[in-house]
C-alpha cells in the first residue's frame, strides 16, 4: 500500500517474471475497507470456508455477480473492459499494455474495443479538417 502498487509474483502468472502494476484510488479504497476487516494477514480475500486464499476466484466472483444482479460475464472480460475504457479516454496503446503486463502491443489491441462516439468523433474531425481545406480552396 506504500507505493500503491499490486505485485504479482513470477511464479503466479504466464510470463513467470514479477509484475507490477499501480494502483488506482478506487482499488486502494477497497483493499484497505477489506483489509480493515480481516486484521493481520497477507491476503485481502480470504475463502470463509478454509480461511485461506482462495486458489480461484472465478466461482466467487460468479457469486458476487449474481447477487448485484449482474448479468453472466467471466472475470477476465473486465479486462478488456478497463482496456477498451483507457483507450475510449485516450489512453495511448503503449501504456495500456504496460498496465495490462501484455509483452506485445497486439495482444493489447485484441482487447480493445473503441466506441462508436469516438468513430464518430474522429469522422466529424475529418469532416472538419476538409470542410476548412475546401473554404480555403474556393476559387474567387
Amino acid at each position: 500500500m506504500e507505493n500503491r502498487t499490486i505485485s504479482i509474483p513470477a511464479s503466479n502468472n504466464k510470463s513467470r517474471r514479477l509484475k507490477t502494476i499501480p494502483m488506482g484510488d478506487l482499488a486502494a479504497q477497497a483493499i484497505l475497507s477489506q483489509a480493515a476487516t480481516k486484521g493481520d494477514c497477507e491476503f485481502v480475500w480470504i475463502n470463509p470456508k478454509s480461511g485461506d486464499r482462495y486458489k480461484n476466484i472465478n466461482k466467487a466472483f460468479d457469486v458476487l455477480r449474481k447477487k448485484a444482479g449482474l448479468p453472466t460475464f467471466k472475470l477476465h472480460g473486465l479486462r478488456r473492459t478497463f482496456a477498451t475504457t483507457l483507450a475510449n479516454a485516450g489512453t495511448s496503446i503503449n501504456v495500456i499494455q504496460q498496465l495490462l503486463t501484455h509483452a506485445s502491443p497486439v495482444t493489447t489491441d485484441r482487447y480493445i474495443r473503441v466506441s462508436a462516439s469516438n468513430l464518430l468523433a474522429a469522422t466529424q474531425g475529418v469532416s472538419f479538417v476538409l470542410q476548412s481545406a475546401m473554404a480555403g480552396a474556393v476559387a474567387p
